[in-house]
């Protein structure tokens, strides 16, 4: 009969096998993604997400979602979405609010959309952070309230998120949530814009005619406004889904 001691190494063998199996599969998976092989890369995928590798679990989420190497299933999209995320992988939680968000594989349920945003957003995903402040913005899922969208926006803005930047900029200009400065918002227009974002450039062109918190320039107006497209509303910059390389 054999011993204890015996059984529980026997068990660590067979543990570190799958571990190292695991792995295999999902670094063999990541190299078919990336040769735009997406058949090969989801089966590589489902073999790792099956063994409960969350970034697997993510990226054939994405795949089902997408319809990249298998037919389009948004539902099995949120199946492995919700395995991730309830593991607390932020990219798997943003998705996920996406999902709800657009009534995309369950139910359109903005409240679920924001509580998935928020989880991700606490863990400084940016894009989160972003959709979190359109919700406060428009009082999806959560009660209308401008100074926490400006709360949220500015986390992003901070870390360089160009969406973010236009956006709060916006909210300055015209003191929604946050004492009216049209310095701050042709700061935030220029960071924005800086990035090639068209709207910035577009409302950085109104600011510099207008004189608003900058030098009134009006050749400097022109060539930004005949460059760039009309300024679209805050909610216009609702992001969607991160792909395998952010998971």
């Amino acid at each position: 009969m054999q011993s204890i001691t015996s059984i529980k190494l026997l068990a660590i063998i067979f543990i570190f096998s799958a571990s190292f199996a695991c792995a295999g599969d999902y670094e063999e998976a990541e190299k078919f993604y990336k040769n735009r092989d997406y058949s090969a890369a989801l089966k590589k995928y489902k073999s790792a997400a099956e063994q409960g590798n969350a970034g697997a679990q993510i990226n054939l989420g994405y795949l089902y979602e997408k319809g990249l190497g298998t037919a389009q299933n948004s539902t099995e999209a949120v199946r492995w979405y919700k395995l991730a995320a309830k593991k607390g992988r932020p990219v798997a939680q943003y998705n996920l609010g996406n999902m709800y968000s657009t009534g995309q594989g369950v139910p359109q349920n903005y409240v679920e959309a924001a509580r998935w945003y928020r989880l991700a957003a606490l863990q400084g995903k940016v894009e989160a952070q972003h959709n979190l402040g359109n919700r406060y913005s428009n009082g999806q899922g959560v009660a209308l309230d401008y100074k926490e969208s400006v709360h949220w926006y500015k986390m992003a803005a901070t870390n360089g998120f160009p969406f973010s930047q236009f956006n709060l900029g916006n909210m300055y200009r015209t003191g929604q949530g946050v004492a009216q400065s049209y310095p701050e918002a042709a700061r935030l227009y220029k960071l924005a814009a800086a990035s090639g974002m068209p709207e910035a450039q577009f409302a950085l062109g109104i600011v510099y005619s207008a004189g608003q918190g900058v030098a009134q320039d009006k050749a400097d107006s022109k060539v930004k406004c005949n460059t760039s497209q009309p300024v679209r509303s805050a909610d216009a910059f609702h992001l969607t889904a991160l792909s395998p390389a952010s998971a």
